[in-house]
């Protein structure tokens, strides 16, 4: 839930986890009736529905895509209520819009963006309007998402009658992370559920959702670890197929990869001192006999605790970076791309009074200044020469007046 920046409102961002479906907002007040039931307590029973409209006219993974891409755009208001509707075509008896209808509204009314299958969001526990979403790819929909996609959400909430959000795209699967691998199958696949866990980083389950998942890695549904701002990634754990079944109970196929899916996951590391702890849903679709069969259930599942040290020094956010106050937090106007960079990054931030002077600096994550230089900062692009630096991961910082902006990248 990001942060709306009024403690009469609240703010939620939706993934519908339909195929094809717009990045809903809701925007709710707080006991707006007075009565102090739950829903008008907490601001769920009157509020505004809002689509995420691509301000470059982008309409769908097909046409906007690719590790690093970024675009800006805003939500538009869509009447998901009206009373004088109840009954008639397209609403319920209470006024509500139907499903078919919300989609009429936010693509031919409002042009939303469509998502190839929202499955998860889950904000920064640091930042809350910073927010990472999975989407698990649709070959038969959107072929240019097959694989699936990591986007991390900026929302800016600062004017609700103007609501904004800047969306990067952190992991592209069908191009492999800009080949940070050699195949997408060897990488981050079906992205499913998620966590933006208290060490920092992004913990993420896959779902298979496309039919050549595990055909070249032969690796089963794993869960991955990710730099929420390098987007580099490493598989953390994967499921055992060998895995101890109830009395009677058995796997048909133990050799169809995939079909034992990760299905939730939540951090809980607050609830244990010193360590990080990841509470796990395991489902094992194939697995049939035993209980299952005679208590009428549809297939076996497990709840798992994968636990390991407290890596809080580790933590990926820029602000831990640079403990000795080189720079200050991520900026949601500052893009720096594309990341990973090989040679040369483009510097995208707002627009200035002419003749500005810009500062440019590079750190290292001890916060060492490694390089830096002067521009004129007259237009809102800045390109700059990373080829002499060495593979690993930096922080960028623009100063412009009293303005400093900075994000962490990866040099390759």
């Amino acid at each position: 839930m990001p942060d709306p920046g009024n403690s009469e409102k609240v703010a939620i961002l939706i993934g519908d986890n339909t195929q094809g479906a717009p990045l809903y907002s809701y925007i709710g007040d707080e006991n707006y009736f007075g009565d102090g039931s739950f829903l008008v307590r907490n601001g769920l029973a009157y509020g505004k529905l809002y689509v995420w409209v691509s301000n470059d006219g982008f309409a769908s993974p097909q046409d906007w895509n690719g590790t690093g891409a970024r675009t800006s755009g805003s939500f538009v208001e869509i009447e998901h209520y009206n009373p004088f509707e109840a009954g008639n075509a397209g609403y319920d008896e209470l006024g509500f819009a139907t499903q078919a209808r919300q989609y009429e509204l936010a693509f031919a009314g409002a042009c939303a963006f469509s998502f190839s299958r929202q499955e998860d969001v889950a904000t920064n526990p640091d930042r809350p309007n910073e927010v990472i979403m999975a989407s698990t790819g649709r070959q038969e929909l959107y072929p240019a998402d097959s694989w699936g996609t990591l986007y991390k959400i900026v929302v800016n909430l600062s004017n609700l009658n103007n609501i904004t959000a800047n969306i990067s795209v952190l992991y592209d699967g069908d191009d492999a992370g800009a080949g940070a691998f050699s195949h997408p199958d060897e990488g981050l696949r079906s992205p499913d559920n998620l966590d933006w866990a208290d060490n920092g980083f992004i913990y993420v389950q896959e779902d298979r959702s496309i039919t050549a998942f595990g055909s070249i890695s032969g690796q089963e549904a794993s869960i991955w670890e990710v730099n929420p701002y390098s987007g580099s990634m490493k598989r953390v754990s994967m499921v055992n197929r060998a895995a101890h079944l109830l009395e009677g109970q058995f796997d048909p196929n133990p050799s169809d990869i995939g079909n034992w899916e990760t299905s939730g996951i939540i951090d809980v590391s607050g609830l244990v001192n010193g360590r990080n702890v990841l509470a796990i849903n395991v489902q094992g679709h194939s697995i049939n006999g035993g209980n299952i069969a005679t208590e009428g259930l549809v297939e076996g599942g497990q709840i798992l605790i994968m636990t390991g040290p407290n890596e809080n020094a580790g933590n990926p956010s820029s602000a831990s970076l640079l403990e000795n106050g080189a720079a200050s937090a991520t900026d949601s106007q500052f893009f720096a791309y594309p990341n990973p960079v090989i040679d040369f990054m483009t510097l995208e931030y707002p627009r200035t009074a002419e003749n500005t002077t810009a500062i440019i600096e590079v750190f290292d994550v001890q916060g060492k200044l490694i390089a830096s230089e002067h521009a004129t900062a007259k237009s809102t692009l800045q390109r700059i020469d990373l080829s002499t630096l060495t593979s690993g991961t930096y922080i960028v910082s623009l100063r412009i007046g009293d303005e400093r902006y900075t994000t962490p990248f990866v040099k390759k």
